[in-house]
């Protein structure tokens, strides 16, 4: 019996230096510091990661951080959803949880296009908007652990 296995590859808009990165990282996943100083002075406050199998997108992993007070950002949920009326983007709410201590949205989203179909696990705040987007959810294990754990954010 032969068995066969794929090994995706991952693409970010942070290079490494072999197998270094170029922000000093923390084994805390409380203490995400390095990685946000990083971002916020060298990537335009942006972090985007894409995971590609047999030359398919099949997870994207986007953060836009914000400094405090600028409003230039989509902080709630009723600004995202207004985003995607207006840009006529096909949605259904699979999950809403708001966490008034902390001031964060997490929201699970189906998007239906006539390219393709995606679950997209948004988190809404006003430091900072996390989009992890499912392109294949029925055979994705846990891709957000895999980009964490070689980005340690």
């Amino acid at each position: 019996m032969k068995m066969y296995y794929v090994i995706p590859k991952i693409y970010s808009n942070i290079e490494a230096d072999g197998n270094n990165l170029p922000y000093e990282v923390s084994f805390n996943p409380l203490s995400n510091k390095g990685f946000y100083n990083y971002i916020r002075n060298y990537k335009n406050s942006e972090f985007v990661a894409y995971v590609i199998n047999n030359k398919k997108i099949i997870f994207k992993d986007y953060i836009k951080d914000f400094k405090e007070g600028n409003n230039l950002h989509m902080s709630n949920k009723e600004q995202l959803l207004d985003f995607l009326k207006s840009n006529k983007i096909q949605y259904k709410i699979l999950k809403d949880i708001y966490i008034k201590e902390s001031g964060r949205q997490y929201l699970m989203l189906k998007i239906i296009s006539h390219k393709d179909s995606s679950i997209n696990k948004v988190t809404l705040s006003k430091f900072d908007f996390q989009m992890k987007t499912y392109y294949e959810a029925d055979t994705i294990p846990d891709w957000n652990k895999v980009t964490y754990d070689r980005f340690r954010y």
